[in-house]
C-alpha cells in the first residue's frame, strides 16, 4: 500500500511542478508585455533620452540590456571592452 501512496505523490510533485512552471512563464510573458507596451508609448525624443531606439525595445523587453559606449553598438552578450 505504500509503494501505491509513494507512487501518487511523486505523481502529484511532477504535476504540482509542471503548473508552477507555467505560471512562472504566464507571470514572465506578462511582465514582458507590460514592459514592451509602456516602451513603444514614448516618443522617440524620450527613448533618445533614455539611451535606446524603437529597435531595441523587442530585446529589452525580453530582459536585455543595450550599452553604446564610445565605440559604437554593443550589447550584454558581446564581451568588447570599451
Amino acid at each position: 500500500m505504500s509503494a501505491i501512496t509513494l507512487n501518487v505523490c511523486a505523481f502529484c510533485n511532477t504535476v504540482k511542478e509542471y503548473v508552477l512552471r507555467i505560471q512562472d512563464a504566464y507571470k514572465k510573458r506578462q511582465a514582458n508585455a507590460t514592459t514592451l507596451r509602456t516602451l513603444s508609448m514614448l516618443s522617440n525624443a524620450e527613448l533618445h533620452d533614455i539611451g535606446i531606439c524603437r529597435g531595441d525595445i523587442p530585446y529589452i523587453a525580453k530582459g536585455g540590456r543595450v550599452y553604446r559606449g564610445r565605440f559604437g553598438y554593443t550589447t550584454d552578450k558581446e564581451k568588447e571592452l570599451v
